[in-house]
């Protein structure tokens, strides 16, 4: 055979391990105040080609939150919602996941990954979530809020493919978190309880915060569900199914939000994670007036603090911060009862906090 035939025949049919590695579909699981939207300006998602681009950056499942606060569910005993509360939250869930399969089918025919932010208390699935606020308590709906998936990706029937296993506490069957790449990201929560009570104040008032029961706070807040998360992925789904684009980092990968300060720490994940490292940015223009206009004022609050900025903020950090002078700062700031709230809430939430702190990416 021709010499040059040969060469030609072997630039054409590359062999397996010379393909490039197939799109990530990489998802960020968030708490409220945990710096999401910080990491997500940093990683440059408008300049990173190799990603469908969702216009939100995420946040595909806030009509169930939507659902949730319009009814007053949020935190409540799923016994006691009424039949046309449970069916609007399942059709809240069904319909935000299929955007998310609608999200994935265009990175699919494009050849493209995606990369959004979720709060996951908002994917939980209500039965799991009052059997953790209220341990004990059985669940009268019987888990009937897990999503339909639109497809499988196994020969096994539909009811198999709805199979959630007992570390899954979201809405989204097993078959479907398998198919994504998710980070966990962390803060310590002397810093998102506080923050996370100034945004309630702000939006709502001092009244609204004081009426706001302790589970709905729990809901908010508790790093459980995140820990739930990464046990599911680390105990479900093998190995080599989460192996990411650096050998010897696999998904799911945990960050604390005081990391995204190290430039070298940020692109070895965004390398990880399939993203172009060189397209990071620590500098930018804050936001222009007609940026500012477009953005409702609830939204705003959320984003204040970034939409001011040209950089990362230094000070937003837990170097050097201590609960004990913390919580004298709440009783200042927030007064006796609220500052109590915040002191049960943090020794409700450290422990898996510190633990997923641990075991973050470094």
């Amino acid at each position: 055979m021709d010499s040059s035939l040969v060469l030609t025949m072997s630039m054409a049919a590359p062999t397996p391990s010379s393909m490039p590695p197939p799109p990530r579909h990489n998802i960020v699981f968030t708490l409220p105040r945990t710096s999401s939207n910080l990491l997500t300006q940093i990683l440059n998602l408008s300049a990173q080609l190799n990603i469908h681009r969702h216009p939100s950056d995420g946040y595909i499942f806030l009509p169930p939150l939507v659902h949730r606060f319009k009814n007053d569910l949020a935190g409540k005993d799923v016994n006691l919602w009424t039949e046309e509360e449970w069916h609007g939250m399942r059709d809240a869930f069904q319909r935000a996941y299929e955007e998310l399969e609608k999200l994935i089918g265009e990175a699919d025919v494009n050849g493209k990954g995606i990369y959004i932010k979720e709060h996951i208390n908002w994917l939980v699935e209500p039965g799991r979530e009052t059997q953790f606020l209220w341990p004990g308590q059985s669940n009268a709906w019987n888990d009937t809020f897990t999503i339909t998936p639109a497809k499988t990706n196994t020969p096994a029937s539909a009811s198999l493919s709805k199979h959630r296993s007992t570390t899954n506490e979201t809405c989204l069957p097993d078959s479907i978190l398998s198919r994504l790449s998710p980070t966990i990201l962390i803060r310590n929560p002397l810093l998102t309880l506080p923050s996370l009570l100034r945004t309630i104040i702000d939006n709502e008032g001092l009244d609204i915060a004081l009426a706001t029961p302790t589970s709905q706070w729990l809901w908010e807040s508790s790093f459980h569900w995140s820990r739930s998360l990464y046990d599911f992925y680390t105990t479900t789904i093998p190995a080599s199914a989460r192996a990411t684009n650096t050998p010897g980092i696999a998904y799911p990968i945990v960050l604390d939000a005081d990391d995204l300060s190290n430039p070298d720490l940020v692109r070895r994940y965004t390398q990880a994670v399939q993203l172009d490292p060189e397209l990071v940015r620590f500098e930018w223009e804050a936001a222009g007036r007609e940026e500012l206009e477009g953005v409702g004022p609830n939204v705003r609050r959320m984003k204040d603090t970034l939409l001011a900025s040209t950089g990362i903020v230094k000070g937003k950090t837990a170097v050097g911060v201590s609960a004990e002078r913390e919580i004298g700062k709440w009783k200042e700031e927030f007064g006796e009862v609220l500052a109590g709230r915040l002191v049960g809430l943090l020794e409700g939430v450290r422990g898996d906090y510190e633990e997923l702190w641990g075991r973050r990416f470094r």
